[in-house]
């Protein structure tokens, strides 16, 4: 049985995870770990030093330690760190957005990065920009930072939080051929505007699914 183990920045995440890994494959298990402080201690530090970069290394360990087979980082401010921590682990850590950003570069010239915790652009328009140049693609990426809406979310207004997401998704949909969603707290959003005439991606079904494919592929 395939095991997977979720790095998580919000407890709200686990029933998230949980559903899309059931929903890829009713028979894989899923291990989470949560840690709130590092995605708020990154927020306030305005990146991830090397005191969070050690406390990603523990967190990671406590997921090794279930013998899981693939680690996904949900977090999109310090999915690049954990990669980075989790290179020389025994077990693979992967970002969740990574596969979001292969499949926002395929088709898009204009793509928008939408964001409700401004520490959370710069490392997902990194990871679009290196999947760009994998792709032999020359996208133009923008930064939209919904500025209100992270506090609705810390609230526990999540119904707030998605709408005022939403529509500033709407609004900015007419410039470009493809926003990314940046952060996992933000997938609802996609099937909300599934009306759009550009395409809205977001991470955990994407991610869950290359994450399940390597596993799979490391088996066979």
């Amino acid at each position: 049985m395939t095991r997977l183990g979720f790095l998580h920045t919000a407890e709200v995440h686990v029933a998230t995870f949980a559903h899309v890994l059931y929903q890829e494959d009713p028979a894989a298990a899923a291990v989470h770990v949560v840690d709130p402080t590092l995605l708020a201690d990154a927020t306030v530090r305005g990146g991830v030093d090397e005191d969070l970069m050690h406390r990603v290394a523990v967190r990671l360990g406590e997921l090794e330690r279930h013998r899981v087979d693939l680690i996904l980082c949900t977090c999109s401010t310090i999915g690049a760190e954990a990669e980075i921590v989790g290179s020389g682990r025994a077990v693979a850590v992967r970002r969740i957005d990574r596969a979001m950003a292969d499949e926002a570069v395929r088709a898009a010239h204009r793509i928008a990065v939408v964001a409700t915790v401004a520490s959370t652009l710069l490392p997902t328009r990194r990871l679009i920009a290196d999947a760009a140049e994998t792709a032999g693609a020359r996208p133009t990426i923008h930064d939209v930072l919904v500025a209100d809406a992270w506090s609705l979310f810390q609230d526990g207004d999540i119904t707030g939080y998605l709408d005022l997401v939403t529509d500033v998704v709407i609004r900015v949909s007419p410039r470009f051929d493809v926003i990314v969603l940046a952060q996992a707290s933000m997938a609802p959003v996609a099937d909300r505007v599934t009306h759009l005439p550009c395409r809205v991606l977001a991470s955990p079904a994407l991610g869950v699914r290359a994450g399940l494919r390597e596993v799979h592929l490391q088996a066979g």
